[in-house]
């Protein structure tokens, strides 16, 4: 191990090291010195006796200071604050702040003197900051110049003195610095009684670091003891200052060991950078923020010695374990294995920068790759092993990287990493004592987040203390709280197994686990005994003989004659087949009243009914009877020649011979667990998986459908579904089973909005259908039916849907259910069109679980995919026992019971709510970030017209690009979508393909068929001239920034190699040029010239429009 390896190990584990009368002296906290750590350094130790005695006898390159000169070159670090700022945005998240009280008689003259000698001292605290030939500069101002002032104010004879002086100490730490014209300190006492005062100290973090400010506030403190008592004190002379280190450190980047770090951190993140997907409660603004708060915990003082145990034990430091800790919290959120988090260095190894203020700290990048079937002790190594490296090349500024990896820029979030880890200096407050004076430093409310999260952790006698920083943009204080709280479950489980495979440790608290498993899984209900489906409805035929049942294309069938009827097809039936023969029956049947019939009447002779999509090719067809082993087929004439090349027998449905026979049907046993019926879906192998469904299940079903809708029979119910879709199961079954009338819309009237209004019109009180399906509705015209009660299902609603269902209808469901659920298996009331994306609880015992990857339960508020249990649960596929045993598994919470696997990706509110987010395989990646289709698609639906959004992704040359797809009533320009969406999304997650359709592709189920949308065109990019003065003006001036020969209004500023610093170029010469102010965020949000022309033209015109204005009120017109 090189020196500066082991040198950092060492610093890592609060191990200190001296020359002591030429003895090599070792401080260490107990139980650090382990017997391998001891060899090592006995081994190590010429190596460094050697170092300590250069650095003792002066053996090291000075800084040396730099010739006296207008203005100097900035640091890395500052440069980069430096072009944080001229982003405009107005926050004080890199105000450093500082507040101390003061009890006793002070001495205000001795304050005052001892502040500007500091001042005077220290020429970091009298720079500002300016543009010179494109380039950042630093300038020191004369202490005259500086304007820096000590504000001193008595308060005492107001009302509230305290009050007021925490107003006023308010307004110094959160107002914006000027960097440009400074001062970049503000200093205010502030005496609220006789012998109390409150000093605040605020700093712009490019001239300062928290060291700085603990250096500061001692210089103050130590002078003011001295003038206080009269004595004369002048400080030492600094023999340099930060300009010096500026120029040091860049002449320093260019000898060998700078080489030598850049090439390791340029290895080291080398590749494709993660991008960290936390779940989030709402969308990550376009440009970032910095409004945060804090969350604070504290680990009692026995899990934290514990957990100090456990590190040292594999020769970490604490640090080190809170990084892996941190780590594993993001794994278990994510399941990411590749993982990077920053920490900040003071950057004072120098030996002339202890006594410095100055921006010193800089970032290092901690990046591991984790395998979650491996424990916490292998994570902390490799940890371990990152750290050092990283530490040992330290001295590499992270901006000058960030440049160099050729990052894309990504104004909505920090570069390379979101999340910072920092392990706190318990001892580093300030000793604050002075005679006559009690000096006691306060802790500051704060309300920035630089990062989208920042673990602080401080190691205290009463335990370790976390401060959780979160950007409240992106998260709520609920989420931040139960993460500190899971970060702490995680703490105490891998103290107890620390070799336990990582995605096995438990980190959800038991109450939590509790809510979750039982409170939000609250659905078990006693239904009266079990009864088949088709005897509730010979219940309702013996009850209500003469009552129309079923309606279809002007013909009406009582419950009497339904019911005689489907009892003689089932005698027939009986006889066709062989003893013992339970192979289902197929149904390829037109929508009319024999639909429900035939059902009814397969489900009566004791087997299942295998319904058949008449608009499916003939192959499929008949490759699904093959599948299903069927022998028996029910259809019409008019059909039967799709069953050309079937080999079993076919019967049509309406011959009379059947209805004449005087055989009536033998009462079939039907059990709980025989089939009721199979519906076959798409399969991933391209053959279809035939879905069996037994009679428990769909008694559970109607059971549920039932209490939960509250029909009966004065409902008229409209069936518009496929009865290929399992949807149809519960509009061709459930209102029969209620006595209420089945209103079956014919194939014709299906297809056509009209029809269907006219039907709706007839008082209808209840209609299921697919979003789709609802969509044609509502924007063929349809006004709607007060009291009707809408059921929503078999994809996503969508929130302008929602809306516009709610203005239409009594009631509106929102129903989830895959068909191995048995149709639907949670369900939620829309109260609001914001509850769109719930899709609430499970129905009726059916229960619910969000589960990670490797099948470990979820917390609120975390998405995974979603799992499904209970009464409803299918026995599988038929005839495919490995496809069943993959995808029905055992469940973990319900000992006995079996889950289905659904795809879907859900996650629960604090409310007991699943969201819903989407198919698992419709998630996206473009460009390293993960894409909810859904949330782009939210943001579509906002723009006033657009009336039904879908956003995919589609492949190119190796590329991944996003397309958006909508319907409205009138066209809108590609341009304008995009601009709404910039307003709201990242540039990311802004399509780069709008197009509009007439409407959307349907599957005969009434989803929306995604294979059948266009392609979008590939975009010519082609030249536009300017076509005024001013874009002319705009074209010059970023051809001559940009070196380029010739640029049009279509021109993207960054994709001709624009950068931040040649966009500061930019908009320092249109503000020259046009006398109009844009900030540099104004130009990553219009790249292109033609949007950045539109956006000067409404600010002149702004600026015309006040001018005006001012000029008549200058005027007083007299009208005679």
């Amino acid at each position: 191990m090189s020196i500066s390896l082991l040198l950092a190990r060492l610093k890592q584990l609060q191990i200190s090291l001296q020359l002591k009368d030429g003895q090599l002296s070792i401080s260490a906290p107990e139980g650090v010195l382990t017997p391998e750590l001891i060899q090592e350094l006995k081994k190590e130790k010429p190596a460094i006796t050697s170092f300590l005695r250069n650095l003792q006898g002066g053996n090291y390159q000075k800084i040396k200071p730099v010739p006296q000169q207008e203005h100097y070159q900035v640091s890395h670090a500052q440069r980069r604050l430096w072009l944080m700022d001229q982003f405009g945005d107005t926050t004080a998240v890199y105000n450093i702040p500082m507040i101390c009280n003061i009890r006793g008689n002070l001495d205000i003259g001795a304050m005052e003197k001892a502040f500007q000698t500091v001042v005077q001292r220290h020429e970091s605290l009298r720079t500002v900051f300016l543009l010179s030939d494109g380039e950042p500069r630093q300038k020191v101002l004369p202490v005259s110049d500086a304007d820096c002032q000590l504000l001193y104010e008595d308060l005492q004879a107001l009302p509230d003195p305290s009050k007021a002086a925490w107003e006023r100490i308010a307004h110094v730490i959160s107002t914006p610095f000027n960097l440009q014209e400074g001062p970049l300190l503000r200093v205010c006492l502030l005496r609220v009684a006789p012998q109390v005062s409150l000093f605040a100290f605020c700093i712009h973090h490019i001239v300062a670091d928290e060291w700085s400010m603990q250096l500061l506030v001692k210089e103050i403190l130590s002078l003011y003891d001295a003038y206080s008592q009269g004595i004369g004190v002048e400080p030492v002379t600094l023999e340099i200052q930060y300009k010096d280190y500026a120029a040091w450190q860049l002449e320093s980047l260019n000898e060998s060991s700078g080489q030598d770090q850049q090439h390791y951190w340029l290895e080291h993140l080398k590749g494709p950078l993660p991008v960290l997907e936390l779940p989030a409660d709402h969308p990550r603004p376009p440009v970032q923020t910095y409004n945060g708060e804090r969350v604070t915990a504290m680990i009692p003082v026995e899990q934290q010695q514990l957990f100090a145990t456990l590190v040292q034990k594999r020769t970490a430091s604490v640090f080190m374990g809170l990084v892996a800790i941190v780590k594993t919290l993001l794994y278990r959120y994510t399941g990411q294995e590749d993982l990077i988090v920053g920490t900040p260095v003071a950057g004072r190894e120098h030996p002339d920068l202890e006594d410095q203020i100055g921006f010193y700290v800089n970032t290092l990048i901690l990046r591991t790759q984790l395998d979650g079937k491996k424990g916490f002790n292998d994570l902390l190594d490799s940890v371990k092993e990152m750290a050092l490296k990283a530490y040992a090349n330290q001295h590499y500024p992270f901006n000058l990287l960030v440049e160099e990896l050729g990052l894309k820029r990504d104004i909505s979030r920090s570069p390379i990493f979101d999340v910072m880890v920092v392990l706190q200096d318990a001892n580093e407050s300030i000793p604050l004592k002075l005679p006559g004076v009690d000096v006691q430093e306060l802790d500051i409310p704060l309300s920035g987040s630089k990062f989208d999260l920042t673990f602080y952790f401080k190691q205290k006698a009463e335990g370790l203390q976390i401060e959780l920083e979160y950007n409240k943009d992106i998260f709520s204080r609920t989420r931040i709280e139960r993460m500190v709280a899971h970060l702490e479950g995680l703490l105490r489980s891998v103290v107890v197994s620390p070799d336990a495979a990582i995605s096995d440790l438990k980190y959800i608290a038991p109450a939590e686990e509790q809510l979750i498993l039982e409170q939000f899984n609250d659905t078990s209900v006693e239904f009266p005994p079990f009864i088949p489906v088709p005897a509730l409805i010979a219940k309702q035929a013996a009850l209500h003989p003469e009552k129309t049942a079923v309606v279809a294309g002007g013909i009406q069938l009582s419950y009497g004659e339904l019911a005689r009827k489907a009892g003689l097809l089932a005698a027939y039936l009986q006889q066709q087949q062989k003893p013992g023969d339970k192979a289902p029956v197929g149904i390829l049947l037109e929508r009319t009243e024999w639909l429900p019939l035939a059902i009814l009447g397969v489900l009566q002779s004791g087997v299942a009914y295998l319904p058949i999509d008449y608009n499916a090719p003939a192959e499929r067809i008949c490759q699904i009877l093959n599948a299903s082993g069927a022998s028996l087929v029910l259809t019409s004439e008019g059909l039967q020649e799709l069953l050309s090349n079937y080999d079993g027998q076919t019967v049509i449905v309406n011959n009379k011979t059947i209805y004449n026979n005087a055989a009536t049907s033998q009462a079939a046993m039907i059990a709980p667990d025989d089939l009721a019926y199979v519906i076959y879906t798409s399969g991933s192998t391209g053959q279809p998986k035939g879905v069996v469904i037994n009679h428990a299940a769909l008694y559970n079903l109607v059971q549920a459908m039932s209490h939960e809708t509250g029909i009966n029979e004065t409902d008229k119910w409209l069936a518009v579904t496929t009865a290929s879709f399992d949807m149809s199961v519960v509009e061709l079954l459930l209102p029969l089973v209620n006595g209420s009338q089945l209103v079956v819309a014919t194939g014709d009237e299906v297809y056509s909005t009209d029809a269907l209004q006219t039907l709706l019109d007839d008082d209808i009180t209840m209609m299921q259908a697919t979003p789709g399906m609802w969509h044609l509705l509502t924007e063929s015209g349809w006004k709607g039916r007060p009291g009707l009660k809408i059921i929503t299902g078999g994809e996503a609603l969508g929130i302008s849907l929602a809306q516009r269902l709610l203005d239409r209808c009594g009631t509106l469901w929102n129903m989830y259910g895959p068909t191995e659920t048995t149709v639907y298996a949670t369900w939620h009331k829309v109260r609001q069109a914001a509850d769109a994306i719930l899709i609430g609880q499970g129905i009726s015992n059916m229960k619910a679980y969000v589960l990670d990857a490797n099948r470990q339960l979820l917390p609120v508020g975390v998405p995974g995919r979603l799992f499904v249990s209970g009464a409803g649960l299918s026995d599988g596929y038929l005839g495919q026992p490995e496809l069943t045993a993959g995808r029905f598994i055992d469940n973990p919470f319900r000992q006995g019971e079996r889950m289905y696997d659904t795809g879907d990706i859900c996650c629960w509110t604090a409310e007991g709510y699943l969201r819903y987010y989407g198919r698992g395989d419709h998630q996206l990646k473009i460009r390293g970030y993960r894409i909810e289709p859904g949330e782009i698609e939210h943001i579509l639906l906002q723009y006033a017209g657009i009336n039904h959004a879908i956003v995919c992704a589609f492949e190119r040359e190796n590329e991944k690009y996003l397309a958006a797809y909508y319907t409205s009533q009138d066209n809108v320009s590609e341009d304008t979508i995009q601009q709404h969406l910039r307003r709201y999304l990242p540039d990311y997650m802004v399509p780069a393909y709008i197009l509009r359709l007439e409407e959307f592709p349907l599957t005969p189920n009434g989803k929306v068929d995604r294979s059948l949308l266009p392609e979008p065109e590939r975009k010519q990019v082609q030249y536009v001239a300017p076509r005024n003065k001013t874009e002319q003006l705009l074209a010059t001036i970023w051809e001559e920034v940009l070196g380029v020969e010739r640029v049009g209004i279509t021109d993207n500023f960054f994709a001709l190699g624009g950068h931040s610093l040649k966009a500061i170029l930019v908009l320092s010469r249109i503000q020259k040029e046009l006398s109009l102010k844009l900030e540099l965020r104004d130009l990553f949000m219009l790249p292109t010239l033609a949007d950045l022309y539109a956006e000067i033209e409404i600010m002149e015109w702004a600026r015309d429009s006040q001018y005006e204005k001012l000029s008549t009120n200058k005027t007083d017109e007299i009208i005679l």
